[in-house]
């Protein structure tokens, strides 16, 4: 079946373009839609001719809730921009909010973490197929496929291509991701072991009053200068 790129103008019937900007009308008590022209919605407005609720709508405004998956408007307040590594998306507050509080599986957080590398909406099936094959045959765990994306992506830098998605390098780079772990796992371990308190030790000198030196006098005795006028 054809996809409907148009719609007809609630008012003059001729057709509205779906990519163009339109307006949605709220119409009867069931709220159903019904679509006009901008430009005719708001000259009915303007004549007070129309009663009914509607808005505005900018295709290029609009995008899909990355949780809930319902389209919504970017103007919109409820409308959050999610900064990931390499793309923004957008969600509702309130599914922030509840996706925060949800514990994810091992599997989720790789799904989201791919998901977020190459800025994908959905697993592609040749992932899925790598991530089946990793697991039940080579026997990775979807923690040690993740961290070894995170090593070879953050740690080593790595650009990932998103016109060709793959974690084909999982199988190259796992042992060299779990040997760079351990490191950091013993570096942490051994700087908890260590005892990072110090005793102060406090030194006393005793600094000895200076004394003045006795000066002889230069006054000659009577003896003496009977002895200079010898």
């Amino acid at each position: 079946m054809a996809t409907v790129s148009s719609w007809k103008c609630f008012y003059c019937k001729k057709p509205v373009a779906k990519d163009s900007v339109y307006a949605r009308i709220v119409y009867g008590s069931n709220n159903t839609f019904r679509y006009a022209h901008k430009e005719c919605f708001e000259a009915a407005i303007a004549d007070s001719k129309e009663q009914r609720k509607g808005e505005i709508i900018d295709p290029n405004q609009i995008t899909v809730c990355v949780y809930c998956k319902k389209s919504m408007n970017k103007d919109d307040e409820d409308c959050l921009p999610i900064n990931q590594p390499y793309n923004t998306k957008f969600a509702h507050k309130a599914c922030i909010e509840e996706e925060a509080k949800r514990e994810k599986t091992p599997e989720e957080e790789l799904d989201i973490y791919i998901m977020n590398l190459f800025n994908l909406d959905f697993i592609p099936m040749n992932i899925r197929q790598q991530k089946k094959i990793y697991v039940e045959k080579e026997h990775l765990t979807y923690s040690g496929i993740k961290g070894t994306l995170k090593y070879f992506y953050e740690v080593q830098q790595h650009r990932p291509d998103p016109n060709n998605p793959s974690i084909g390098i999982v199988p190259y780079t796992y042992e060299q991701a779990k040997a760079y772990y351990k490191q950091l796992a013993m570096a942490k371990m051994k700087n908890q072991s260590k005892d990072l308190t110090y005793e102060s030790k406090v030194i006393c000198w005793k600094i000895k009053k200076p004394q003045r030196e006795k000066k002889k006098s230069k006054w000659f005795s009577f003896l003496d200068e009977e002895e200079v006028n010898e």
